[in-house]
């Protein structure tokens, strides 16, 4: 083999695990770092709305929790309430909460806000922050 093949194969033995590693960096950056601030802990409240309309009763409010950095949405539910939620893949899909199962019938699902703001990733890649607010919905999907 000539070195000019050899160095090419170097390269990209070397070069294509370097790429994956800075692109997983980058995505769970913007999500909230990977493992969030190891060492440091976060005030959260939760609230778990259960929609007026569908007659299940007054919202729930959880203030003043405290989190380990990296902890997840999925955590500070499952530290509040009972949680029912099957994986697809290695994203979790919550399927009920409080025993109110989601509706496919009636377009209804439990969905979370953080800070107001949708979020549109599975809660247990969704890292929180200090002060995190997070509204989990019984709602007409909002995909």
């Amino acid at each position: 083999m000539n070195h000019a093949k050899t160095a090419a194969i170097l390269l990209v033995i070397i070069l294509v695990p370097l790429i994956g590693l800075v692109v997983a960096y980058s995505y769970y950056a913007r999500l909230g770092g990977a493992f969030g601030n190891v060492g440091s802990c976060y005030n959260v409240t939760v609230i778990i709305e259960y929609g007026k309309d569908y007659g299940h009763g007054a919202n729930q409010t959880f203030a003043g929790l405290n989190f380990p950095g990296g902890a997840t949405v999925l955590d500070a539910l499952l530290n509040v309430t009972t949680v029912e939620y099957q994986y697809s893949g290695s994203l979790v899909l919550v399927t009920a909460i409080n025993g109110i199962h989601n509706n496919a019938s009636a377009n209804l699902f439990w969905q979370y806000y953080v800070n107001g703001v949708f979020a549109q990733v599975a809660s247990n890649i969704y890292h929180l922050g200090n002060n995190s607010v997070v509204e989990w919905r019984y709602q007409t999907s909002q995909f």
